[in-house]
C-alpha cells in the first residue's frame, strides 16, 4: 500500500515538473514566478482591397490622399497576439496606393497649401489663395487686364512632382470668369513649356463661356512641379479664376544638379512611394554648356 502510494507521488510530481516546463514555455502562469511577458509579432500583409474614394467618411481614411482614389491592405498583430504584458506591433495596421491618376490635387481640399499659391498682381481681396474651386471666396482677381504687353498668370508650386492630366476651372462669385487661357508647366521653375489640349487647339483652352465649371484633359499627362494658368480672355471686369488640376503626385524624389551623388529614397511602410527624379548633366561639346536632362522612374514598395 504505501509502495503504490509513493509511486502515486512520485507520477504527480513528473507531471506538475513537466507542466511547469511547458507553461514556462508558453508565458504561462507557474507558481512562485510571474507569467513571462510575450511580444507581438506581425502577421503577413493581406490582398489589397479594390479602389475606393478616399473621403473623410470613409473607415480607412488617409488624409495625405484626401478624394483620390486609392487601395489599401491591412495586417494584424496575431503571429502571436501580445500577452502578458508584452509589447504590441509597431504601427501602422494598413498600407495605401494611389491607383488612379486622373486625382484632384489639393485645391480644394487644401492639400496644397497657400503659401504654394502664387500670380502676378491681384486685387487685394482677390489673393492667390482664393483661387481654389470650392472656395467660399470669389476666387483669384487679377488686377490687370489681359493683353500682349500684359503677361498675367496664377501658379501652382505642388511642392514636389506630379503627373498632370487635366483641369476644372471656375469663375469668380461676382466678378467676372475666364473665357480662354493657356496653361504652362516646369520642373524646376525657370524653364517653361505649353500644354497642348486633348482636342489639339494648340495652346489654348477653352474657359467658362457661361457660369459654372467647365474641365479640359490635355493630349497626355505631363510631368511637372509647377503650373501656369494664363488667361487669355475674359468676360466680365478683370480674369477671375479657381481651379483644380487632376493627376496623380509622385511621393519622392527631386531634381539633382551636381555633376556626381546618388539617388535615395527613404521607404516608409504607410504608404507605396513612387519616385521620381530629374537628373541635370552639363556636358561640354564645342566649348558650349548643354544641359541634357534625364528621368529616372522608381517605384519602391515593402
Amino acid at each position: 500500500m504505501s509502495v503504490l502510494f509513493l509511486e502515486s507521488i512520485s507520477v504527480s510530481i513528473l507531471i506538475l515538473f513537466i507542466l511547469s516546463a511547458s507553461g514556462q514555455n508558453r508565458g504561462l502562469f507557474v507558481r512562485g514566478r510571474r507569467p513571462l511577458p510575450i511580444d507581438g509579432h506581425w502577421n503577413s500583409w493581406g490582398p489589397w482591397s479594390e479602389c475606393y474614394l478616399n473621403s473623410k467618411n470613409v473607415e480607412n481614411f488617409y488624409p495625405s490622399l484626401e478624394n483620390f482614389q486609392i487601395q489599401n491592405r491591412n495586417r494584424s498583430c496575431d503571429n502571436p497576439k501580445p500577452i502578458n504584458g508584452g509589447e504590441d506591433c509597431e504601427p501602422p495596421t494598413h498600407r495605401f496606393k494611389q491607383c488612379s491618376c486622373m486625382n484632384p490635387l489639393g485645391m480644394e481640399t487644401k492639400l496644397i497649401a497657400d503659401s504654394q499659391i502664387s500670380s502676378t498682381p491681384h486685387f487685394n481681396s482677390y489673393s492667390a489663395s482664393q483661387g481654389r474651386i470650392g472656395d467660399e471666396y470669389n476666387g483669384w482677381c487679377s488686377n490687370v487686364k489681359e493683353s500682349h504687353f500684359n503677361k498675367i498668370y496664377l501658379e501652382i508650386d505642388f511642392g514636389k512632382f506630379a503627373n498632370v492630366g487635366a483641369i476644372e476651372m471656375e469663375g469668380s462669385n461676382k466678378n467676372g470668369r475666364v473665357t480662354r487661357y493657356s496653361l504652362e508647366y516646369s520642373l524646376n521653375g525657370k524653364d517653361w513649356e505649353n500644354i497642348i489640349p486633348k482636342n489639339g487647339f494648340k495652346g489654348k483652352f477653352k474657359g467658362n463661356l457661361v457660369p459654372g465649371r467647365s474641365r479640359a484633359n490635355f493630349s497626355q499627362h505631363r510631368v511637372m512641379k509647377y503650373l501656369r494658368v494664363i488667361p487669355l480672355k475674359s468676360y466680365g471686369d478683370y480674369p477671375c479664376l479657381k481651379i483644380e488640376p487632376f493627376g496623380c503626385t509622385f511621393t519622392c524624389g527631386e531634381v539633382l544638379t551636381s555633376d556626381y551623388g546618388k539617388i535615395s529614397g527613404n521607404s516608409r511602410v504607410d504608404i507605396d512611394q513612387n519616385c521620381l527624379w530629374r537628373i541635370e548633366v552639363l556636358t561640354q561639346v564645342h566649348c558650349l554648356l548643354i544641359s541634357q536632362y534625364l528621368i529616372y522612374f522608381a517605384s519602391m514598395v515593402i
